[in-house]
């Protein structure tokens, strides 16, 4: 091969592999702190959500299912997905929301940050391990960060099946105004969870269940929080990626023109 056509090919094949590593990096991205990974195992357009449970902590008498979403949205560290701000829901009731609807039913599986699944979906009455199904596929014990929790309570005013907590005496979401009969509690109480629950097959994950799983709700515990549906894909290059890109593409065409004219 003609010496100069053979150092064309060889620049040709170093900036092949230079190229390829940059387009690695512009669609993968650094890994931060903050950055939601989709778990193991999922294909291209796999849709999945994330749970998790927050490290601060709240009162539950706010009768405003916002206020609580305001509360776990704060506690995400700014998570990000492909690039794109997370958004948290609470997974919690008040008297007049169900926890349910307030996540919203999705065929998408529920995983912790490290990847265990928790549930199949958060379909309500569908069973196959989903999220409201007492048939867990793991306890969901861990914070955004990765910290695992352990014999922490939670607030949730919720029944194990995703609705508002509710009993002979009346309903115990967040914000509940209700003392139970006769002031029996001595003031407001809400349901509560347990984290970690006693196992897969229980809902005292998010309901404790009998007298001593309401809470009088002026004191602080932590909250369970779970992502919009998010979907398994690889992020196209910034406009800054594809610039340098176009930069190298063009060094190179016309060091190829002038080794040749050579």
């Amino acid at each position: 091969m003609n010496p100069s056509k053979l150092a064309v090919f060889v620049v040709h094949q170093s900036m092949s592999v230079i190229v390829a590593a940059f387009l690695l990096g512009a669609a993968c991205g650094p890994v931060h702190a903050g950055t939601i990974s989709a778990p193991s195992g999922l294909k291209y357009g796999d849709a999945f959500r994330i749970i998790f449970v927050t490290a601060g902590t709240t009162d539950a008498t706010s009768t405003h299912v916002a206020d609580y979403d305001d509360f776990v949205n704060s506690q995400a560290n700014s998570a990000t997905y492909n690039g794109s701000l997370v958004h948290w829901s609470v997974v919690g009731s008040t008297d007049t929301v169900n926890a349910y609807q307030h996540i919203g039913e999705s065929s998408a599986g529920v995983y912790m940050v490290d990847g265990t699944k928790v549930a199949n979906s958060t379909i309500r009455g569908l069973g196959n391990h989903g999220l409201w199904s007492c048939d867990l596929l793991a306890q969901p014990t861990a914070g955004i960060d990765g910290t695992v929790f352990s014999g922490v309570t939670v607030w949730t005013g919720t029944a194990g099946n995703g609705v508002t907590y509710e009993t002979i005496n009346g309903k115990f979401g967040l914000g509940s105004t209700n003392h139970g009969p006769n002031n029996y509690f001595g003031g407001a109480v809400t349901e509560v969870g347990r984290v970690p629950g006693a196992g897969p097959i229980s809902y005292d994950w998010v309901e404790a269940g009998g007298i001593p799983s309401v809470h009088i709700n002026s004191q602080q515990y932590q909250m369970y929080a779970i992502s919009d549906v998010l979907v398994y894909s690889v992020p196209e290059p910034s406009s800054f990626a594809l610039a340098v890109l176009g930069g190298i593409g063009l060094a190179f065409s016309s060091s190829r023109k002038r080794r040749l004219a050579d």
